[in-house]
């Protein structure tokens, strides 16, 4: 071809004049277009790379998530498979606990009924300390249980202090002890209380609760009692309501402190 600048001639594909310099206009815009052709093919590598690039983010973000949830359903299978055996061996234990409670009771409680029987109080509750030896077990559930642990203990011990003191080896234990069982007897073995007593272990044959033979006897310890603290003692019916008030501040029955208090009271009294 011949070069529209300088006329000199030059070959078809050259992207210049070699003379003048002039560009080969058919020859730049080849070039151009497969510039921009090259460009375009790049950029499509580039998309794909990316898109590339995006999936495989995307894809291991999944499979992380996974993994993690994955691994707190076992921890929560894990869990809820220990609480189950906990639960299992609990209740495998409670399960041990009450059979060896019914075997224990039945060889026992036989016991406790005939010395009950011969009207050997005193032998009820030795063979129940012994029974209950070395075991978590107690005879809590003998139907006669109230009576002789709660009313006649109080009633032995307001006795055991009259007979130390006359033989004048009564001690501050032995003094408290005395105090708190005939102050029981005389401010809650009322008839009404009694009455409740006899009712509940007529209906469900309850421990929590008296015979009729057993009411008679307690009115009878109640009666004892009275002379006991107004003679013996010396307190009136101020006296004794107001350490009766005092030790019942408790939650649980009656507070054996208050009574220690006064028995030391009182043996300091009577050593002056």
């Amino acid at each position: 071809m011949f070069c529209p600048n300088c006329g000199a001639e030059f070959a078809d594909w050259a992207h210049k004049c070699p003379y003048c310099g002039t560009v080969n206009d058919q020859v730049d815009e080849e070039l151009y277009m497969a510039h921009m052709e090259e460009l375009r093919q790049r950029l499509d590598h580039v998309d794909e790379d990316a898109e590339e690039h995006y999936v495989q983010n995307v894809t291991g973000s999944v499979k992380r998530i996974f993994v993690i949830v994955g691994i707190i359903l076992a921890a929560a299978l894990a869990l809820v498979i220990l609480i189950r055996v906990l639960e299992t061996r609990s209740e495998e234990k409670t399960e041990k606990y009450y059979k060896d409670l019914y075997v224990w009771q039945k060889e026992v409680f036989p016991e406790l009924d005939a010395l009950y029987a011969q009207g050997d109080y005193e032998g009820v509750m030795e063979a129940a300390a012994k029974a209950t030896e070395n075991t978590e077990f107690y005879a809590g559930d003998w139907k006669h249980y109230y009576f002789v642990f709660t009313f006649y203990d109080a009633y032995r011990n307001m006795m055991q202090m009259e007979e130390a003191r006359k033989n004048g080896t009564c001690d501050s234990t032995t003094l408290g002890m005395g105090l708190y069982g005939a102050v029981y007897l005389y401010c809650c073995a009322d008839d009404t209380y009694l009455e409740e007593l006899r009712t509940a272990f007529d209906a469900n044959n309850d421990s929590y609760g008296i015979t009729e033979e057993e009411q008679e006897k307690i009115r009878e310890y109640r009666e004892a009692a009275g002379p006991v603290l107004h003679d013996t003692i010396g307190w009136t019916d101020e006296d004794i309501e107001s350490i009766y008030k005092e030790a019942a501040s408790g939650e649980h029955g009656l507070l054996l402190g208050p009574f220690f208090d006064k028995a030391d009271a009182m043996e300091k009294e009577a050593g002056r």
